[in-house]
């Protein structure tokens, strides 16, 4: 992470196995969250570089998560990937709220403005 003023590093998270692919702050600015090459999601506490969370597994990602979208109003993170998976979790404990699969690689997620909480569907 640089200081964006005059781009000089502030700090450094190091965790995932493989390179980023997407990152974002959280909109309260207090968290940060990042994908990678590795299958993975992390949470990141930007003041100690902890990471708080981690999204991976076999009901996760099986492949490079390409993007991720932090909900404007809740703790929900939308990620899709290169598996054509979409999955809808909880930043804090890491559950997963709901999947919906797309035929093909997903290139970005985003939350439609205007909704106050997601949407949910179970089958």
């Amino acid at each position: 992470m640089w200081l964006a003023i005059n781009g000089k590093p502030m700090n450094i998270f190091a965790g995932h196995g493989d390179a980023l692919t997407a990152g974002c702050f959280t909109p309260d600015g207090k968290t940060i969250v990042t994908a990678s090459a590795d299958a993975s999601v992390r949470v990141w506490n930007p003041k100690t570089t902890e990471c708080t969370a981690l999204l991976q597994g076999p009901l996760f990602h099986q492949g490079s998560v390409t993007s991720i979208a932090c909900h404007p109003t809740t703790t929900t993170l939308a990620s899709g990937g290169e598996d054509g998976k979409i999955f809808l979790s909880n930043l804090g404990s890491g559950k997963i709220h709901a999947s919906m699969t797309h035929r093909d690689t997903v290139e970005s997620v985003a939350f439609a403005a205007g909704y106050a909480r997601p949407r949910l569907r179970t089958s």
